[in-house]
């Protein structure tokens, strides 16, 4: 079994997300193989996209995406690993919270899960085997007006983000399930303000967040 850990990257890392990581790696069955990937001065989409290639090329059978500012709770890749075969789906997604009030990342439409973020995600390789490249797009959006998702593309391009979203939206097309792991939600770290390396008391001060305040259900 192989898998791949892709961390896109704008160019700083969170020590604390990187420790997550190798504590999910402990005491893993064997065998087990795993290799992380990183991009460096690579824009949303692309830093995804070359991530995907990347990681394929490798031979991965799973692609763990994690976004560079997430703390994994202890124990979740297992059980990501098993959610996603036990229940037969493409992709096990943990929620976070994103936004001053603390959003949810996983956007439903009744019990059925539309899309979700990125930040701890695991994706079987079949699934970018059966979805058409490029496998995620800023420069087609859907519209949401009223409460109310249109899924019909538009050709607007995304100011921020977006690509987890066509994601989400082309997974649905194609019949492929997103699951959402239960009681786990990974911790986002917001950088209050950088060190000063001037001095020994240096380090970046965070808050760290790992609350759901606010879900995103649409009709």
């Amino acid at each position: 079994m192989k898998t791949g850990i892709l961390i896109p990257s704008r160019g700083l890392i969170h020590s604390r997300t990187i420790e997550s990581i190798d504590r999910n790696l402990e005491d893993l069955p064997m065998p087990f193989y795993f290799k992380k990937f990183y991009t460096h001065d690579l824009p949303i989409p692309e830093a995804q996209n070359e991530l995907v290639k990347k990681t394929l090329e490798w031979g991965a059978d799973y692609l763990w995406f994690i976004e560079e500012d997430n703390l994994i709770p202890d124990g979740t890749f297992k059980k990501m690993l098993w959610a996603i075969e036990s229940h037969d789906v493409g992709v096990v997604a943990v929620d976070y919270p994103v936004g001053e009030k603390n959003y949810s990342t996983i956007t439903k439409k009744g019990d059925v899960i539309l899309w979700c973020g990125l930040g701890c995600t695991l994706v079987k390789k079949e699934v970018f085997q059966i979805l058409e490249e490029p496998w995620f797009r800023t420069d087609k959006s859907f519209k949401i007006e009223d409460g109310k998702i249109n899924l019909e593309e538009v050709n607007q391009p995304n100011k921020y983000g977006g690509h987890d979203i066509y994601f989400g939206v082309k997974l649905n097309e194609k019949g492929i399930k997103i699951y959402q792991l239960p009681e786990v939600v990974a911790g986002h770290v917001k950088l209050l303000e950088f060190g000063n390396p001037g001095f020994n008391i240096g380090f970046h001060k965070v808050e760290i967040k790992d609350n759901i305040d606010n879900q995103a259900v649409y009709e």
